[in-house]
């Protein structure tokens, strides 16, 4: 197993604290290829404090599993960023990162409108 992207995601995990989220939302396949070694073109990792999970449409299910290790492989049912919300609302914590530049409107307020009002959104 490539612990690079392990080691990464812990690295995550510190600054997460520092900056006081529970969570991060990435978005862009190079991120995500960053901290999972995942490929697919499809997609968004959520990285908390405790655990990263993978969310992707069944186009990429076996992919991931293949390239990843260590996280969770959640697939999508629907849009994906109403899945992403849908995954959030079940969580714990209330703060989750993003990067404002990385979403349209429509993706964020498909987000917020799924997660629910007692998450702040912190871009």
């Amino acid at each position: 197993m490539n612990t690079t992207f392990n080691n990464r995601r812990q690295l995550l995990k510190k600054e997460l604290s520092g900056r006081h989220l529970d969570a991060l939302l990435v978005t862009q396949p190079a991120n995500w290829y960053y901290l999972t070694g995942f490929t697919g073109e499809s997609g968004a990792l959520l990285c908390g404090r405790k655990a990263a999970t993978l969310v992707t449409d069944g186009r990429f299910a076996i992919q991931a599993g293949q390239e990843t290790a260590g996280i969770e492989v959640l697939l999508q049912k629907g849009g994906l960023f109403e899945a992403i919300g849908e995954f959030v609302k079940k969580q714990g914590g209330r703060r989750i990162g993003y990067d404002p530049t990385q979403l349209t409107v429509a993706q964020f307020t498909a987000l917020k409108k799924a997660s629910g009002t007692k998450y702040e959104w912190s871009g």
